[in-house]
């Protein structure tokens, strides 16, 4: 059964204030005469309500003084103009091209796809538009004001299967802050200490607790700038229930910054999961990796020291997926690789 301090959170997380005593006790009442058991479930209730609506259908935060609207992968976005999203996408037609070309092109079997660290959706809404309409997205967006542009651009697009949550996800209920900057990338979650001006104050949870353990997910994105392993204690429930697959931002400098862990915990709890691995190179083909734990370690440090040296880049994009051994340990039409080998496909 939903608790009340729970329904304190929802208001908290999605109509940015306190509740008020009579909704309080009218969604508590509500939960239990449907017979609500989780969070995610009251939480979608909340985000179809005339409230939620009104805060996100306001004026757009007046700290984005001007908007382009750009169209990507048959999505309109209307995007800050002085923003890295929106010059990528002007400059080059794409985003992260390495990573999209990948993902969207596995999309035919996936009906629930889950955006940890969304951004302004430049994965979340065009995934939502090729699994329309039997699929949705789950996105969540740490900062309130990316989330809020994110939720915009889904109705302007006339996106009704994506959902959008103004959370952080972590290995713990309560909250964490992030620094406002002028650009919408790279806003880290971080825990005390002093940051500085333009800090908000930002809700965190364990999605064990507050995902609907009945909605299987098929696909996870995770972009949260070192909270990843973070991430990870708090869904381990539901990762190894469903074992999507994965799509994975790596850094070990950024794990031990943001989750205060190497980034090789992070990796081996993947691996215990029964994960295998592809690196997905900017400028080459994504290259399969198979061997032991260390083996596979080792060669995820080595990928992402070589892209730091060569490309300037500050990590490695991965992707994961639970395929039986057999076919990660063979060559297509070839013989087994020797203990250790990569594969480059």
């Amino acid at each position: 059964m939903v608790e009340q301090q729970e329904i304190r959170l929802l208001y908290k997380i999605l109509l940015n204030r306190e509740p008020d005593q009579p909704g309080l006790d009218a969604y508590y009442k509500y939960s239990i005469e449907k017979k609500i058991d989780n969070v995610h479930e009251l939480a979608l209730i909340m985000t179809k309500g005339q409230e939620f609506l009104r805060i996100h259908r306001s004026e757009l935060d007046t700290t984005w003084n001007n908007f382009q609207t750009i169209r990507y992968q048959d999505v309109d976005f209307k995007l800050p103009s002085h923003d890295f999203t929106y010059h990528t996408l002007a400059s080059f037609g794409s985003y992260e091209p390495y990573v999209s070309s990948h993902m969207f092109t596995r999309l035919s079997d996936v009906r629930v796809f889950v955006d940890v660290g969304a951004n302004l959706g430049l994965f979340a809404l065009p995934a939502a538009k090729k699994i329309a309409p039997a699929g949705h997205v789950y996105a969540f967006e740490a900062s309130y004001r990316n989330a809020n542009l994110l939720q915009q651009n889904a109705w302007r697009n006339s996106l009704k299967n994506v959902t959008v949550y103004p959370i952080g996800l972590s290995d713990s209920n309560g909250c964490a802050y992030t620094i406002n900057s002028n650009n919408t990338s790279n806003n880290t979650l971080f825990e005390g200490g002093n940051q500085g001006e333009n800090v908000e104050l930002t809700p965190v949870v364990r999605l064990d607790s507050f995902w609907d353990a009945k909605i299987k997910i098929d696909m996870i994105k995770i972009d949260i700038e070192g909270y990843e392993y973070k991430f990870l204690e708090g869904a381990m429930q539901t990762i190894a229930k469903y074992h999507p697959a994965i799509y994975l931002e790596y850094s070990d400098l950024f794990q031990r910054t943001g989750s205060g862990v190497p980034g090789t915990f992070l990796l081996s709890k993947l691996i215990a999961f029964g994960y295998s691995f592809d690196i997905l190179h900017r400028a080459r083909p994504p290259e399969e990796v198979a061997g032991s734990t260390s083996e596979v370690i080792e060669r995820i440090e080595k990928a992402l020291a070589d892209h730091v040296q060569s490309d300037g880049g500050s990590h490695l994009d991965l992707y994961l997926e639970l395929k039986p051994a057999p076919h990660r340990a063979r060559r297509v039409g070839g013989p087994p690789l020797e203990k250790g080998a990569t594969k480059t496909t």
